[in-house]
């Protein structure tokens, strides 16, 4: 077998490292966007945003509470291993369907108010994930810390330096974090005037409430308007969306790419109470008011 030559070498080298290029007509080819595509992921990242309070909440309430206490703890733990897996699972899966849901959310906002949005749409994120992380990890030291045969002081040992670490603490500080996320993306959404002005309202209420919560009964029904905040903001993504398809593909630029500073690319129509009350000027499209 002859050896490749240089020149061919050189070649392979350069198809392998050389950057895909787009159609000339800026339809076909690696950077041409399909609005189906935007739509779809758009989409699963809403019902993302709507499934995680209600896993959140059934996690609540399935979870086993837990003394903070290390012995105590491990015995709680220890007493229904199976429910507290289930519990943590659940509410894990919740924490993380926040980080996509987190996309769906800052889609709300696309001009004035985006940096509010922003920060906490990143918030929310580093915060979700950060938060099922830990219980991932607390779940499984209490699943395994408490079978048989694994000594039941080497259990707690775990359980006490593990509320004294940096580390695990880290996770749940930024999952705290979140909460407040909620909060900035709430006042993203009052400078945006894109909902319904009692959503980002109680999108600012419901975290702190759900804050002093705890497990059990009485921590699901705390985290009721934070379900209900969730919902119909998963709702708005969801109807900006069908808004968007009805009204055909949005504004494009030369070059093939979706323009989303145009007016109203995207967004979903005015709703009642999301706009400052006024008279709209046709020609210039500016509102006054008196």
């Amino acid at each position: 077998m002859s050896a490749a030559s240089p020149t061919t070498m050189s070649t392979r080298a350069s198809a392998l490292f050389a950057r895909p290029q787009a159609a000339a007509d800026g339809r076909t080819g690696p950077a041409a966007a399909d609005p189906r595509t935007s739509r779809a992921r758009l989409i699963l990242c809403a019902l993302a945003l709507g499934l995680a309070p209600i896993l959140l909440l059934i996690g609540n309430i399935v979870s086993v509470s837990t003394s903070d206490n290390a012995a105590q703890g491990v015995a709680d733990v220890a007493a229904d291993r199976n429910q507290f897996v289930v519990g943590n699972v659940l509410f894990l899966l919740g924490a993380a369907a926040l980080v996509p849901g987190a996309l769906a959310l800052a889609s709300l906002v696309r001009a004035r108010g985006s940096a509010w949005m922003t920060t906490g749409a990143c918030m929310l994120a580093v915060g979700g994930g950060s938060l099922a992380l830990a219980l991932w990890s607390y779940t499984i030291v209490g699943f395994l810390g408490t079978e048989k045969g694994v000594a039941r002081d080497s259990a707690v040992a775990i359980f006490d330096h593990g509320d004294d670490s940096l580390l695990i603490g880290a996770a749940w500080i930024l999952g705290i974090g979140g909460l407040l996320g909620m909060i900035v993306a709430a006042i993203g959404l009052i400078r945006a005037r894109s909902v319904p002005l009692w959503e980002p309202i109680l999108l600012i209420v419901a975290p702190v409430i759900t804050f002093f919560g705890d497990d059990g009964v009485v921590g699901a029904l705390l985290a009721i308007p934070l379900l209900i905040a969730l919902l119909v903001l998963s709702y708005e993504v969801l109807r900006m969306v069908n808004m968007s398809r009805m009204a055909g593909p949005a504004p494009t630029a030369a070059d093939g790419t979706i323009d989303l500073t145009a007016a109203d690319a995207g967004m979903p129509a005015p709703r009642q109470g999301a706009e400052p009350a006024g008279r709209r000027d046709p020609a210039t499209g500016s509102t006054s008011v008196g």
